[in-house]
């Protein structure tokens, strides 16, 4: 089996950092082409995307403030990516229920391997319930990551 694309979905929690952080070394031991570093953001149910905000004076939509705010988030998340290897990182921003986006993105775009952490940001002691609907319905292979205790 040839790993090409790596596609690693992310919460910018530790658990997170650390499956990414796996991506790189198998994409440097592998000869990986691309990872791409996915953010779903689940749009909020009783709001929709277009209510206005305002901050700092701006006003935007709900949609054009999150995902200005999960833009910066993946930005800096990025800078924890050790460069090196012949390998393209990409970051991506998505909408939508997060285990299906993940399925969706690997799906379509015919990626290789997902490497996933087994906890996010709501979860810390079991495996996330996002992350148990992709190993259990993804087209590819699900590379799950924890953090050390």
């Amino acid at each position: 089996m040839k790993i090409e694309k790596i596609l690693v979905p992310v919460d910018f929690s530790e658990c997170s950092r650390v499956a990414l952080q796996h991506a790189v070394h198998y994409a440097n031991a592998f000869g990986v082409q691309r990872i791409d570093v996915l953010h779903v953001w689940e749009p909020p149910r009783r709001l929709t995307l277009e209510t206005k905000v305002t901050q700092e004076g701006r006003e935007e939509t709900l949609g054009e403030f999150l995902q200005s705010q999960a833009g910066q988030s993946m930005k800096a998340f990025l800078t924890s990516v050790e460069g090196g290897g012949e390998y393209r990182v990409q970051g991506r921003l998505e909408s939508g229920e997060p285990h299906q986006t993940i399925i969706e993105v690997a799906q379509t775009e015919g990626f290789d391997l997902i490497v996933m952490g087994t906890t996010g940001e709501s979860t810390s002691t079991q495996l996330g319930s996002n992350t148990q609907r992709v190993v259990r319905r993804a087209p590819c292979p699900v590379l799950t990551i924890r953090t050390p205790a």
